[in-house]
C-alpha cells in the first residue's frame, strides 16, 4: 500500500552507488576520476527519495541513516493501521520497516541460491530472521496516549511472553511510554540489533522533522532476543496486526534481491574478464586467499566464560578461534538460579541449550505447573525418574541440530511436553532457531561443518552413556574421565583443562615454507569452490524440516500449555491446533 519513487535498478544503485549496473549490459567501470562525482550524485538523489503510503499520505525517506549500525538502511515500504471505531475506520498510525541495505540484500542473496524464496511468507521469514539490524518506524496518524500504544501491544504479546516466562521484558518495554503524549506526525522508532537488543526512540511532529537519527543515543534499551522476535513477528509473522503490510514488505525484499542480483553478475563478469587475461595470477590469488581465511589470528574474547565456551568448541569440534567468535556472536548467556524452571515446554523446541556449569532435571509439565518457588527440583524429582541428570557439556533439544543438513533423528524429547529445571544454579549458552539457521545458510561454510562435527560427538556421547548404563562420569575430548566434581555440577574439563602441549601451535620454518608454496600454487586445491552449505538435495530439505519442525512443535506445546492452565484455573479449552 505504498508508491515507490523508484524500480529495482535504483534501489540498487542506492544501495550500491557507482557500482550497479544492468547485468546484461557489459558496460565499461567508470575511471577512478569519475567514480566520487557518480557516488555523490546516486546519494544525493536517494536522500530526495520518499516512500509515501498510499491512503494515509505519510511519507518515509527511502535511505536513513539510524544511531545503530555502520550501514545505510532501506525503506521496504510502508502500510497503515486502521481501526474500526462504530461504523468508522479510524487510521491510526502508518509503519514502514528500514533494514540494513548491504547486508540485507546479501543475505537475500545467499537464501535466494539455496532456493529459499517462493512465497510472500517466505522473504518475511528471511527480513525476521535476518543477520543484519533492522527498524519498524511508526508515524501516529491521531492523538494518542503512550498507554493505548503499550496496551494494543501487551494484549497481543502478554500470552507468549508468560508462556515464555519473560514477562520483565514487556513490562520494560511498557515502561517505555508511560506518561508519554504520542500526538498526530510523532514517531516511535523501534531498532533490533543484531545484539538482541531493542531501543525505542520517541520523537514528538517537530523533533522527528528536523533531527539527525544518526547521532541520537536512546535510552530505552532491553536485551530480550525472545521479545524483539515476537515484537517484529507481531507485524511481519503470519498474523500481522497490519495485514496489508506483509506483501509491501515482500515486494520491497523482492526490489532488494534484484539489485543483489545484478550486482553480483556484474562481479562475474568482472571475474571472468581478468581470468581470462591473467589465469596464472587470479588462481594464486584465489588459493593465496583460501589459505590465509583459514590461518585465524590472536582473537581475543570478551571474558573469560567465552574464551572457555570457545576452548570447548575446539576440543569437541576441532573449531577454531575465528569460527568460535561467530557463534558467540549468534548466542547469549542465560543464568538460572537453582529452583527455577530453566527451559519451558515451548523454548524446548525454539532453541539450543549448552549446559556450561550446574546440573538440571527434565521434568514432565504437568508436574512443572504444579510446582513452585525453591522447592521446584525437589517436588519434580518423582515426574523426572528414568531420566539422566544433565550436567556441563550437555546439550538440549538436539533435534534442532538437524538444521545443519545432515538428518540425525535423535531427540530424546521428541513428542514430550518436557520442561528442563535447575537442581543448581546454572550457566547455560543458547541458541535461538533463527540463529541457528543463520549459522547454516549465511555464514562461513567451515562453520556448519564444524557444528555438525559437534553434533557428532554430542550424539556418540549420549549413545556411550545409554549402551553403558553403569557409567556415572562421562568421558571428555581426550577419552579421559571427568572430574568427580563434575557430578556435583563444576564444568567439564573440555571447559577448564590448561592447554596441552599438542593444542598449542608451534612455528617451524619447514611449517612455513609448505603454506608459501600452497600460497603461490597456480593451482588451487581441488574441491576448493565447492562448499557444505546445507543449501540444495538433501541437506537443504533437512534444514527446512528441521525449521518447520521447530516452529510446529512450539506451535503444539504452546496449545498443550494454555490447556493445561486453562483446565489449572477451571476454563474451557481453546481449540486444537491444526497437526
Amino acid at each position: 500500500m505504498q508508491t515507490f519513487s523508484s524500480q529495482s535498478q535504483l534501489l540498487g544503485r542506492a544501495r550500491c552507488p557507482g557500482a550497479f549496473r544492468r547485468a546484461s549490459v557489459a558496460h565499461p567501470v567508470p575511471c577512478a576520476a569519475q567514480r566520487p562525482v557518480l557516488q555523490r550524485r546516486a546519494l544525493n538523489a536517494v536522500a530526495r527519495m520518499t516512500v509515501k503510503e498510499s491512503k494515509s499520505g505519510a511519507e518515509f525517506p527511502l535511505a536513513q541513516r539510524f544511531w545503530e549500525g555502520d550501514n545505510e538502511y532501506r525503506c521496504l515500504g510502508a502500510s497503515m493501521r486502521a481501526k474500526q471505531i462504530l461504523m468508522i475506520k479510524a487510521q491510526v498510525y502508518a509503519v514502514a520497516l528500514y533494514v540494513e541495505g548491504e547486508l540485507a540484500a546479501k543475505e537475500l542473496g545467499i537464501r535466494d541460491r539455496g532456493g529459499f524464496f517462493e512465497t510472500d511468507d517466505d522473504f518475511c521469514s528471511a527480513l525476521t530472521d535476518g543477520a543484519f539490524n533492522k527498524t519498524l518506524v511508526f508515524t501516529m496518524l491521531r492523538d494518542l496516549e503512550g498507554q493505548q500504544f503499550s496496551d494494543a501491544v501487551n494484549d497481543k504479546l502478554g500470552p507468549r511472553m508468560q508462556l515464555t516466562g519473560d514477562t520483565a521484558s514487556l513490562d520494560a518495554f511498557k515502561g517505555f511510554f508511560e506518561g508519554q503524549k504520542l500526538g498526530k506526525r510523532t514517531q516511535v522508532m523501534c531498532l533490533w540489533t543484531k545484539a538482541g537488543d531493542l531501543e525505542v526512540v520517541l520523537l514528538d511532529a517537530a523533533a522527528a522533522a528536523a533531527a539527525d537519527l544518526e547521532r541520537i543515543a536512546p535510552t530505552n534499551r532491553l536485551h530480550s532476543e525472545g521479545f524483539c522476535r515476537a515484537l517484529f513477528e507481531l507485524f511481519l509473522g503470519e498474523n500481522s496486526v497490519v495485514k496489508d503490510a506483509r506483501p509491501v514488505w515482500a515486494a520491497g525484499a523482492r526490489e532488494l534481491l534484484e539489485s543483489e542480483r545484478a550486482k553480483v553478475q556484474g562481479w562475474v563478469a568482472d571475474i571472468d574478464w581478468w581470468k581470462s587475461v591473467q589465469p596464472s595470477v587470479s588462481n594464486s590469488h584465489d588459493a593465496a586467499t583460501a589459505t590465509l581465511s583459514g590461518q585465524p589470528g590472536p582473537e581475543e574474547y570478551a571474558s573469560a566464560d567465552d574464551a572457555q565456551v570457545a576452548t570447548f568448541f575446539n576440543r569437541r569440534s576441532g573449531m577454531g578461534r575465528l569460527e568460535a567468535k561467530e557463534v558467540l556472536k549468534h548466542g547469549s548467556w542465560l543464568r538460572v538460579p537453582a529452583g527455577q524452571r530453566v527451559v519451558s515446554s515451548v523454548q524446548l523446541y525454539e532453541c539450543v541449550y549448552l549446559l556450561v556449569e550446574g546440573r538440571c532435571t527434565p521434568a514432565a509439565a504437568a508436574a512443572a505447573a504444579a510446582a513452585d518457588g525453591a522447592g521446584a527440583a525437589g517436588s519434580l524429582a518423582g515426574s523426572s525418574q528414568g531420566k539422566r541428570m544433565m550436567r556441563s557439556g550437555h546439550v538440549f533439544s538436539l533435534s534442532a541440530l538437524n538444521v545443519f543438513g545432515v538428518y540425525i533423528g535423535f531427540d530424546q524429547y521428541h513428542g514430550s511436553q518436557l520442561e528442563v529445571w535447575a537442581e543448581t544454579d546454572c550457566l547455560l549458552y543458547t541458541w535461538p532457531m533463527s540463529s541457528l539457521e543463520r549459522m547454516a545458510t549465511a555464514c562461513s561454510p567451515s562453520l556448519a561443518a564444524y557444528w555438525r562435527n559437534f553434533v557428532a560427538y554430542s550424539i556418540a556421547s549420549e549413545f556411550e552413556l545409554r549402551a553403558h548404563k553403569c557409567m556415572t562420569l562421562c568421558r571428555c575430548s581426550t577419552g579421559e574421565l571427568e572430574h568427580e566434581s563434575w557430578l556435583q555440577g563444576a564444568r567439564s574439563r573440555d571447559f577448564t583443562d590448561a592447554a596441552r602441549d599438542y593444542e598449542t601451535p608451534h612455528f617451524s620454518w619447514q611449517r612455513c615454507r609448505r603454506w608459501l608454496a600452497k600460497t603461490l600454487s597456480p593451482f588451487p586445491p581441488a574441491g576448493i569452490r565447492h562448499t557444505a552449505l546445507p543449501l540444495t538435495g538433501v541437506m537443504a530439505r533437512t534444514r527446512a524440516m528441521a525449521v518447520a519442525e521447530a516452529k510446529a512443535q512450539a506451535a503444539r506445546s504452546k496449545d498443550i500449555s494454555i490447556r493445561m492452565l486453562q483446565e489449572a484455573q477451571g476454563a474451557q479449552p481453546v481449540p486444537a491446533l491444526p497437526a
